[in-house]
């Protein structure tokens, strides 16, 4: 009878040590598959911001081409510069808005996902989480604000010389000259050259996350 029970506690033993190696090896499994999939999310957001640093090198170049020519029409404005009409038509025709609006769509979707939030790599995650919850959520506010000051800018301003583009048209030099030296319109060049400057600084920084991100993905995946 001892025998039999001896036997059968060992027979019992192995099962269990044999379930928990099962556990063991599934976990595994699935902690590999997770890691994999993880992997594949980094790579897939690492793309996201490669792309979005071509983006932000032009949109940064564009908004100095901007910067460059409000400061122009202000010295014409102030009379530091002689009186060119065809410049400043010129100037006041393209001054816009380049705005940069993130990719979020591989992060969304890691996040979503569940796995995201499973990883391990707490330093990853803290960099890509601070570039896509605060800085592409505050640049995009930014842009919204920032196209919407360009719009009040053409509306109320630079529209009085649409037809001045025109050669066919035939404006009145003198309107033209007026409708230019208004201190209405003074006050909001310098308030646009004041949110070029500002957008700006909001675009190198974030540009600065997306490069911290950028390489602490990159060095991750050589490993």
């Amino acid at each position: 009878m001892k025998n039999v029970l001896a036997r059968g506690g060992i027979e019992f033993l192995a099962v269990l040590l044999g379930l928990s190696g099962s556990l063991t090896l599934e976990d595994k499994r699935q902690k590999d598959e997770l890691n994999s999939k993880l992997k594949q999310d980094y790579i897939k957001i690492l793309e996201d911001i490669t792309l979005d640093l071509d983006a932000i090198d032009k949109v940064i170049t564009d908004n100095n081409i901007v910067f460059k020519r409000v400061e122009k029409l202000i010295q014409y404005s102030n009379s530091n510069i002689p009186y060119n009409q065809d410049s400043i038509i010129t100037n006041l025709r393209f001054v816009g808005s380049p705005t940069l609006y993130g990719r979020q769509t591989a992060y969304r979707a890691s996040v979503s996902s569940g796995r995201f939030n499973s990883s391990d790599k707490i330093n990853i995650t803290n960099e890509i989480s601070y570039l896509y919850e605060y800085e592409y959520t505050r640049i995009t506010k930014n842009s919204d604000r920032y196209d919407r000051r360009q719009q009040r800018l053409r509306d109320e301003y630079t529209v009085n010389f649409m037809a001045a583009q025109n050669a066919e048209a035939n404006v009145d030099p003198s309107y033209i000259r007026k409708s230019f030296f208004n201190i209405d319109l003074k006050n909001r060049l310098y308030a646009h050259r004041g949110a070029v400057w500002w957008y700006l600084k909001r675009l190198n920084e974030v540009k600065d996350q997306m490069l911290i991100t950028k390489n602490i993905i990159s060095d991750f995946l050589k490993n």
